[in-house]
């Protein structure tokens, strides 16, 4: 089983409120445990930063939902 990163940035389409931003990263918190992925995200001035690890097939298959993301 081979483990991968993968980092991407993004502007939001619309700027996040507080509360939007606590939503969201409770379902990431919640997806990630389910697909045993782990990593980071943050959002500063209307643009997200993301890494992403775990197991390629995951990885990937939680990035072609997030490029399908109309936040971004």
């Amino acid at each position: 089983m081979e483990l991968v990163q993968l980092a991407y940035t993004s502007k939001a389409t619309n700027r996040l409120t507080t509360m939007q931003l606590f939503d969201l990263l409770e379902e990431c918190r919640s997806n990630n445990r389910k697909n045993h992925l782990t990593g980071m995200l943050l959002y500063v001035s209307g643009h997200f930063i993301q890494v992403l690890e775990g197991q390629t097939d995951a990885v990937d298959a939680l990035y072609q939902k997030i490029v399908q993301d109309d936040r971004h």
